[in-house]
């Protein structure tokens, strides 16, 4: 006993074969199984991404070839990684010989501390300093194109 365009003339039955209202079809429905809300859009989420990673093979974007370059910083256990995806190759070079100066900053700017020889303070105030000199070179070199 439907309403509205395209709602079946014939009546609903129940398992018994009796007359059904629609209310007494919403009053009678027991899931198979409870479930919270947060579990079923976390589960309907899961699915979803199951389906894009079949359909494009990460889930991101489309499948391109991957691109590898020579580059230290790609080199992970004697593997060559592909390059992400703003990955360039002439800033790394750049940044990377900066390094040598910063670590000959960082050495003078921790030095003379009193904290004992080996212990975490030292090495933490050392990449303190290694981490600021690294940024105020970079600045100095004009790499990061006034970001």
């Amino acid at each position: 006993m439907g309403y509205g365009k395209g709602a079946s003339e014939q009546p609903e039955t129940d398992e018994a074969g009796g007359m059904m209202s629609h209310l007494d079809a919403i009053r009678t429905f027991h899931a198979d199984r409870k479930i919270s809300l947060d579990d079923f859009l976390a589960e309907c989420e899961a699915r979803s991404v199951e389906r894009e990673r079949l359909v494009n093979g990460n889930g991101a974007e489309p499948l391109a070839p991957a691109r590898y370059c020579s580059c230290d910083e790609l080199l992970l256990h004697g593997e060559r990684l592909p390059c992400p995806k703003y990955h360039s190759c002439s800033y790394v070079a750049q940044r990377s010989a900066l390094v040598p100066k910063a670590v000959l900053i960082a050495n003078k700017s921790s030095r003379g501390r009193n904290i004992e020889s080996g212990s975490w303070r030292t090495s933490e105030n050392w990449s303190k300093h290694f981490g600021r000199a690294m940024e105020r070179l970079v600045c100095e070199a004009g790499l990061l194109n006034g970001l």
